[in-house]
């Protein structure tokens, strides 16, 4: 089962050190079942909107590396993003630079010219995703297209 203890550890040590061989070894040996991954996901999603703009780029670059490795599928990030997206009027009121955790996101998705569309395909289904688009580049505008249409 997940642990918000256990997790914090984990991602306090890859604070420490980046490394992403690390990372992905702890994540393992949390044994989390497809229930607990959402519910990491979730929490990982969260403490990033809440977080400040260093700890939150290092909360994108974690998610993005279990993306990209494999611990975490894609389709496992878009529930809890929507999640997220649709209370970001109230995370904004608490964290104004909270947007700057998706920029971090957006750009650690983008970083391979891999499949960008986990990070990008929740914002189709919120009208609060102005929020956060209204400040991407244009790459990054291109990646939210070809997301969206995927």
């Amino acid at each position: 089962p997940f642990s918000a203890d256990q997790m914090d550890r984990v991602l306090s040590y890859y604070s420490e050190d980046l490394d992403d061989g690390a990372l992905i070894g702890d994540w393992e040996g949390m044994c989390l079942g497809p229930d607990g991954v959402r519910v990491a996901v979730t929490f990982m999603l969260r403490k990033g909107f809440s977080e400040s703009s260093s700890k939150a780029n290092v909360l994108a670059r974690a998610v993005a590396c279990l993306v990209r490795s494999g611990c975490i599928p894609e389709d496992a990030v878009f529930e809890p993003m929507s999640q997220c997206i649709a209370s970001l009027e109230e995370v904004l009121i608490d964290n104004p630079h909270g947007k700057g955790f998706f920029y971090a996101l957006a750009a650690e998705a983008m970083k391979e010219r891999s499949n960008a569309r986990w990070a990008f395909a929740p914002l189709a289904k919120h009208p609060q995703a102005t929020l956060l688009t209204a400040g991407l580049s244009a790459d990054g505008l291109k990646a939210l297209q070809a997301a969206v249409a995927a």
